[in-house]
C-alpha cells in the first residue's frame, strides 16, 4: 500500500525516500509546489511515529512567521498528538527564545528588547554625536547616511562579521596605504570611510549592550557568540535536537548557514530543502530533425531543432538528459497565434519586450530599483518607457499584467501594504509632493531591500532577471555599469545559411563591457582584466564558446565591478529587425509581453 500523506494525497517514491532517511545530513533539492514542506511535515511525523525522536527532539526553521505557522497546523494535522514540545519556529523566533534563556551566559541581559527598524533608525540618532563620524555625518544634514549605515551593518551581521573583526579589517587596510607611501586622495578617502564605518558598528554594538536592546539581526549574531562563547551551552542544545530540519534552504543567508552547522553537531542529522533548477514537464513536445518529440523520448545523440540567434535555427545533437520526478507549479503559455507551452514556474524563458510600444490593452504592475535608492512599486502599460521616465533608475521588473487599469492600480496598493514598497517615482513628477530631500529620506527610512525580497520570495520573482534595463551610464552622480551577457552573439550568415536554417553555425557567447568611470577601469586593471579603448573610455568584450565559461566571466567582472548583468539573447525577430530577449524565469512573464515562436525555419516574437 502506498504511503499517503496527511492529507490523503499519496507519497512518490523520492518524497518517501526522504521522509524515511534514518541518520546523517539529506540534501532535498525541490522547485515550487512540488510538496518540499510535505516531505518535511512527513518526515517529522515518522521520526515521531518511528520513535526516532520525541517531539521536543525536533528543531524545524523556517523563513517567515507565515511558514512557521503553516507547518504547525499541517504537524499538527499530521500526529494524533498534535505538535506539543516540539520546536517549530523562523531561525530569529528559535534565537530569541534560546537567548531569553542563556543570554545571561555572555553577559546580556535576557529582557533586552527587540527593536524594528524605526527604533533602529531612532537608536542611531538620538546617539549620533557620539560617533567618529566626518563623511557619514555632513554638516548639512548629519542624519543623510544613518539608514544607509544600518543597512551596511545588517549586511555585516548576515555575514557573520563582528564588530571586532570588522574593525580588525579597517585597521588593517589603513596600516597598509600607510606601508603604501604615496596614495591617492580617494584611496585616503576610501579607507578613512571604512575605518569610520568599523567603528560606528563597533560603538551601534555596544549602545545596544548597554541600553539591554537588541535588532533582528543580533538574534542570531549572538546566538552564535552564545554557541561559540560557551560550548557547553552548544551542546546542551545539540543533545536536545536529535534531528534538524530547514525548510527554504536557498533562502539562508552566512550567519544562518553557520547556526545550522553549529546546531547538527557530530551527527550531522540535519535535512534542508531548497528549490530545484528549472524544467519541462515530460509530454511537452519539442521540434527535432525528424519532426515534433515528446522531451520524455529525448535520448542522447537525437537531433533537436535549436535556436542560434538573429532569428535562425539549426541542428544540435543531445549531449545529455537529466530526469526529475515530482510535482511541480506549470504555467501554460498561449501566443496570438495559438502556439501553447506549458514549463514551471522557474524554467528559462526568452522574453521580449519592445523599447517602444503603446500597449493599452494591458496594464502592468511593476517594481523598480535604483541603486542608492531601493525599489518602488508601480503601475504602467510600457515597462521600458516607464523604465526611461525615471531617468536614474536601473531596471523594472513586471510582477503581474492585469485587463483594466483600476485592477492594476488595485494590486499596486495591495502589495505596497502588504510588503511596505513605497509607489512615489524616483524622479519627482510636476506637482508631485514628496520630491528632493523627502524623497531620498522616505527611501532612507524604509528598508525596500529587505521588503521586496519578501514579495519575490511570494510571488517567485528573481530579482536579478529583469525584463528590461537600461545602458551603462557615467554622468554626474549616477554611475551604472551593466555587463553584457549576450548569448549567440556572432552574425549567423554562412554558406550553410538558407531561409533562415544554417547547417553549420560557428556559435559564440559574449560578455562586455563598456565604461568611462576611472574608478571601475582601475579597478579592471587591477583584476588584469584586459581593456581596449572606446569612445567612452574603456571596453572589456570577449567571446566565449562555452557557455558556462561566459558565465563565470560575467560573475566576475559583477563582483569587480559591483554591475548588472543584462542576460539576453536576439533569438528572434520584430518588425524585421533582430532584437533582444532577455532570459528570465517563466514567473516573469505575462500577458502581453513576447515570446519567441518558429515559423518555419525562423524564429520571430509573439
Amino acid at each position: 500500500m502506498t504511503p499517503v500523506d496527511s492529507e490523503g494525497k499519496k507519497l512518490n517514491a523520492q518524497q518517501l525516500r526522504a521522509v524515511r532517511h534514518r541518520a546523517g545530513p539529506l540534501l532535498i533539492i525541490a522547485g515550487a509546489g512540488t510538496g518540499k514542506t510535505t516531505v518535511i511535515t512527513e518526515r517529522i511525523k515518522y521520526l515521531i511515529l518511528a520513535k526516532k525522536a520525541k517531539p521536543s527532539e525536533i528543531l524545524a526553521l523556517t523563513f517567515t512567521e507565515k511558514a512557521a505557522r503553516e507547518m504547525e497546523e499541517r504537524v499538527d494535522i499530521a500526529l494524533p498528538l498534535g505538535y506539543t514540545q516540539m520546536w517549530i519556529s523562523t531561525f530569529h523566533s528559535f534565537c530569541d527564545r534560546v537567548l531569553r534563556a542563556e543570554a545571561l551566559q555572555i553577559g546580556l541581559d535576557p529582557k533586552y528588547k527587540l527593536m524594528g527598524e524605526a527604533e533602529t533608525v531612532q537608536l542611531i540618532r538620538k546617539n549620533l554625536f557620539k560617533f567618529e563620524l566626518n563623511y557619514f555625518r555632513p554638516l548639512g544634514n548629519p542624519t543623510k547616511f544613518v539608514a544607509g549605515m544600518l543597512q551596511h551593518f545588517s549586511r555585516l551581521q548576515d555575514e557573520d562579521v563582528s564588530p571586532q573583526e570588522y574593525l580588525g579589517y579597517a585597521e588593517k587596510k589603513h596600516k597598509k596605504l600607510k606601508a603604501k607611501g604615496r596614495v591617492s586622495q580617494e584611496e585616503k578617502m576610501e579607507v578613512e570611510k571604512t575605518i569610520e564605518l568599523a567603528r560606528a558598528y563597533k560603538l551601534y554594538d555596544e549602545l545596544k549592550v548597554k541600553n539591554s536592546l537588541m535588532d533582528f539581526g543580533d538574534l542570531i549574531t549572538k546566538t552564535l557568540s552564545l554557541f561559540r562563547q560557551r560550548p557547553n551551552v552548544l551542546k546542551t542544545y545539540q543533545q536536545q535536537f536529535k534531528f534538524i530540519l530547514v525548510d527554504e534552504f536557498q533562502d539562508t543567508n552566512f550567519a544562518q548557514n553557520e547556526l545550522a552547522i553549529l546546531l547538527a553537531g557530530k551527527g550531522k542529522n540535519i535535512t534542508v530543502c531548497g528549490d530545484d533548477d528549472q524544467c519541462l514537464p515530460p509530454t511537452v513536445k519539442i521540434l527535432t530533425s525528424t519532426g515534433k518529440k515528446k522531451i520524455k523520448d529525448i535520448k542522447v545523440g537525437d537531433e533537436v531543432i535549436t535556436a542560434v540567434g538573429k532569428g535562425h535555427t539549426s541542428v544540435s545533437k543531445v549531449v545529455g538528459v537529466f530526469r526529475r520526478n515530482g510535482e511541480r507549479r506549470l504555467i501554460t503559455f498561449k501566443t496570438e497565434s495559438g502556439k501553447k507551452l506549458v514549463v514551471t514556474s522557474n524554467h528559462k524563458m526568452f522574453c521580449f519586450l519592445p523599447a517602444h510600444y503603446d500597449l493599452k490593452d494591458w496594464h502592468f504592475v511593476y517594481v523598480m530599483y535604483q541603486k542608492g535608492l531601493g525599489w518602488r512599486i508601480g503601475v504602467t502599460n510600457n515597462l521600458p518607457q516607464r523604465l526611461k521616465l525615471e531617468r536614474r533608475a536601473d531596471l523594472i521588473i513586471g510582477i503581474g499584467s492585469y485587463k483594466t487599469d483600476a485592477e492594476a492600480r488595485y494590486y499596486e496598493a495591495y502589495y505596497s501594504a502588504k510588503y511596505g514598497i513605497p509607489t512615489v517615482p524616483f524622479s519627482a513628477r510636476p506637482q508631485q509632493a514628496i520630491s528632493g530631500d523627502l524623497l531620498i529620506s522616505l527611501f532612507k527610512e524604509i528598508d525596500t531591500e529587505r521588503n521586496v525580497k519578501k514579495l519575490a520570495r511570494d510571488l517567485e520573482i528573481e530579482l536579478d532577471s529583469p525584463q528590461f534595463l537600461v545602458d551603462a551610464t557615467t554622468r554626474g552622480a549616477t554611475r551604472r555599469i551593466k555587463i553584457n551577457f549576450e548569448m549567440c552573439s556572432r552574425n549567423y550568415r554562412s554558406k550553410t545559411h538558407k531561409d533562415g536554417f544554417v547547417g553549420h553555425p560557428a556559435v559564440f557567447h559574449m560578455v562586455s563591457l563598456e565604461t568611462s568611470d576611472q574608478k571601475v577601469i582601475k579597478k579592471l586593471e587591477e583584476a588584469n582584466i584586459e581593456l581596449k579603448k572606446s569612445g567612452y573610455g574603456k571596453r572589456v568584450r570577449r567571446n566565449f564558446a562555452d557557455i558556462r565559461a561566459a558565465w563565470k566571466f560575467a560573475k566576475k567582472l559583477q563582483k569587480i565591478t559591483g554591475g548588472i548583468i543584462d542576460k539576453k539573447f536576439k533569438v528572434g525577430r520584430f518588425n524585421h529587425q533582430h532584437l533582444p530577449a532577455r532570459i528570465v524565469p517563466a514567473s516573469h512573464v505575462f500577458p502581453g509581453m513576447y515570446l519567441p515562436v518558429v515559423h518555419g525555419k525562423q524564429i520571430v516574437y509573439e
